[in-house]
């Protein structure tokens, strides 16, 4: 059986976990392998631990802050930051993660992500691109390269040669943190050009949008924001989709079996017979 992946996304400002806002507003929770703990134990499929500030600032990967996380955790660690030749992607597995993932070279030297795939094989190489919409066109977004006309979706998604990396994880910039759905016709447009799994990012907000997303074949779910509240809000996201009939892994967390789960993704209560009893409860 082949299971669909929630995969925690956990960001990183100044070596700090945040909670992500239309990637310009950036609100602090905690040290990243705390955090990755505890989404590790509510049942988080993986861990995608994605450093901010790293190739801005020109800095290589942070193994020390990749060991004290991949220590804390019993799922494969996706890391991302600061990856600007394959001996960094080789550092960064060597202190801990299962994979890595490739944003700013992608546009200024794409031939690293082959040099990756050669050292560690294709399925430790994620290609990860940050994606805005403008005038109705999906084009990628980088702080760190200008803007240029070659630089469409399609194009970059042409230069990932095939065996160069065997995921790409799409995040949608107007979606980041503002929980109204995944941008399903941005993951339809990049199957469109690409026959690679891909992870989709930004938007996630109810179950619902899970269940949307997964109609589209290899595609798993990332997901951060909606994750930073409550024990139970990984365990309540999958025991909501396995009542749509989609094949989760709930292991040994909350068990939700039998429950029926309302529209914002909440068990109903059981208050008992009479015309309330089955009402979900309060949205506050």
């Amino acid at each position: 059986m082949k299971y669909q992946r929630l995969i925690a996304c956990i960001p990183l400002k100044r070596g700090v976990a945040v909670q992500s806002h239309l990637f310009s507003r950036y609100l602090p929770i905690g040290r990243p392998e705390i955090v990755a703990d505890f989404l590790c134990r509510w049942g988080a499929d993986e861990i995608a631990l994605l450093d901010l500030d790293a190739s801005l600032n020109g800095c290589g990967p942070d193994t020390d802050m990749i060991r004290r996380v991949s220590a804390a955790i019993s799922v494969p660690l996706l890391y991302g930051g600061g990856l600007a030749s394959a001996r960094n992607a080789c550092d960064a597995v060597r202190a801990g993660a299962d994979k890595v993932a490739f944003n700013t070279v992608l546009y200024s030297n794409p031939s690293v992500l082959g040099d990756a795939a050669r050292l560690l094989g294709a399925q430790c190489v994620v290609a990860s691109i940050d994606v805005t919409l403008r005038n109705g066109e999906y084009r990628p977004y980088n702080r760190s390269i200008p803007a240029s006309a070659e630089n469409d979706l399609a194009g970059v998604l042409s230069r990932l040669q095939e065996g160069c990396c065997g995921e790409l994880m799409i995040n949608s910039v107007e979606r980041d943190g503002q929980r109204c759905g995944y941008d399903i016709d941005l993951v339809r447009a990049v199957r469109k050009h690409s026959a690679i799994p891909v992870i989709a990012v930004g938007g996630a907000g109810l179950p619902d949008h899970f269940a949307e997303l997964f109609q589209i074949a290899e595609v798993a779910a990332g997901v951060g924001n909606m994750l930073n509240h409550t024990e139970h809000s990984i365990a309540r996201i999958k025991y909501a989709l396995k009542e749509k009939g989609w094949a989760m892994r709930t292991g040994d967390g909350p068990a939700y079996d039998g429950v029926r789960f309302g529209p914002m993704g909440r068990p109903y209560a059981d208050v008992g017979k009479g015309e309330h009893g089955n009402r979900e409860p309060s949205q506050r």
